[in-house]
C-alpha cells in the first residue's frame, strides 16, 4: 500500500485483486499488435477534484490512481529519477511497432574506451545515424541510451525497414560507419511482449553485469538502473515513421470480444482511499488494469 500525506487528507492507493467489471463499464484501451491493455475507471462522476495534491512535489490522478511529480526546477528532487510513466509509454511504442519479423534489428553502440558523458554519446546516435541512414534508407528506428553501473553509456537502437524483405547488414561495416568501438547487431530476441522485454532490460540491473561473473538470475534487481539515470533524462527518441499507439474507448463486453473471451495475462485493480476532516476513510475509486495477449492462451 502507497500513503501520502495532504494537508487534511491522507490518500491511501493499495493494489487489490482485480475487481469484476460490468459488461457496460466503459474502458480506455490500447491495442499495440498481439497485446491489449484495458484500463477501467469505477467512478467517473465524483464530487472531489480529479487531482489531489500529496505534498509539495507530488499529486495523484484520483481517476487512473497515478501518482506524478509537479513540473519543478531542473535541480528538484521531482527530477531525480526518470518517471516510471515513461517506461510504460516506451514499452507501448515498441510493441506498437515491432513483431519480431525479419524486417528488424537490435543494434547495440558500444565504446572503446569508456564514455560517461551522456551528451556527448546523443551526439554520437545522431552523428552514426546520419552517416547511417544516407548508406542505408528507409529505415526507423527507435534509440535508447542506457547507463550502466560504472557510470558508462550504452546505446540500443531497435531498427525497423520499410520494404518487405530480410535485413542483412555486416558487422564490420556498422563499425566502419561508427567509427568508434563496436556495433553489435542481432535479431529481435524472440518474445511475445517486445516492450515489456526491452523495459525490463532498461529498468532492472544485474548487479553482476560489469565482470559478468553470474547468470544467476537472483542478482537481477528490479528497478535498480533507473538511479543511474541523469535528471531531465530523455530516455528514447524515435525516428518519424514510428507510430504512437493511440488510445481508444470500448465497452468491457466489446473488450472481450476483442480478446475472444481470453483471461487477462496481468490484472490488478488500485484501490484509491481518503480519510475526512474527522478521520473516516472514503473510497474515492478503483481503477482495474488488464493486460491481454493474443498469442497466448488461457
Amino acid at each position: 500500500m502507497e500513503s501520502f500525506e495532504n494537508t487534511n487528507r491522507k490518500i491511501k492507493i493499495k493494489k487489490v485483486k482485480p475487481l469484476k467489471i460490468p459488461d457496460d463499464a466503459v474502458s480506455k484501451v490500447y491495442i499495440t499488435n498481439n497485446v491489449v491493455e484495458a484500463i477501467t475507471t469505477d467512478k467517473t462522476n465524483y464530487n472531489l477534484s480529479k487531482y489531489r495534491k500529496l505534498s509539495k512535489e507530488m499529486y495523484v490522478d484520483i481517476s487512473t490512481g497515478e501518482v506524478h511529480h509537479y513540473k519543478s526546477d531542473k535541480n528538484s528532487k521531482a527530477d531525480r529519477y526518470i518517471n516510471q510513466k515513461t517506461f510504460i509509454t516506451l514499452r507501448r511504442i515498441i510493441n506498437n511497432n515491432f513483431v519480431g519479423d525479419f524486417t528488424e534489428k537490435h543494434i547495440v553502440l558500444t565504446y572503446g574506451s569508456e564514455m560517461t558523458d551522456y551528451r556527448q554519446a546523443n551526439k554520437d546516435f545522431k552523428d552514426f545515424w546520419a552517416r547511417f541512414s544516407y548508406k542505408y534508407p528507409d529505415f526507423e528506428y527507435i534509440r535508447i541510451i542506457e547507463p550502466q553501473q560504472n557510470g558508462t553509456w550504452h546505446i540500443h537502437v531497435l531498427i525497423k525497414y520499410h520494404s518487405y524483405r530480410p535485413i542483412f547488414i555486416e558487422q564490420s561495416k556498422l563499425n566502419k560507419i561508427l567509427g568508434m568501438g563496436m556495433v553489435w547487431i542481432s535479431n529481435i530476441p524472440f518474445s511475445d511482449n517486445f516492450g515489456a522485454y526491452f523495459s525490463a532490460r532498461f529498468s532492472d540491473v544485474d548487479i553482476f553485469e560489469n565482470n559478468q561473473t553470474s547468470d544467476n538470475k537472483k542478482s537481477i534487481v528490479k528497478g535498480g538502473r533507473l538511479k543511474f539515470y541523469p535528471p531531465n533524462f530523455k530516455l528514447y527518441t524515435c525516428s518519424k515513421g514510428i507510430k504512437r499507439p493511440v488510445a481508444i474507448y470500448l465497452t468491457h463486453s466489446e473488450v472481450k470480444n476483442l480478446v475472444k473471451n481470453r483471461e487477462p495475462f496481468y490484472s490488478y485493480t488500485n484501490n484509491v482511499r481518503c480519510e475526512d476532516e474527522n478521520g473516516n476513510e472514503l473510497e474515492l475509486n478503483n481503477i482495474t488494469y488488464e493486460q491481454f495477449n493474443l498469442k497466448r492462451w488461457d
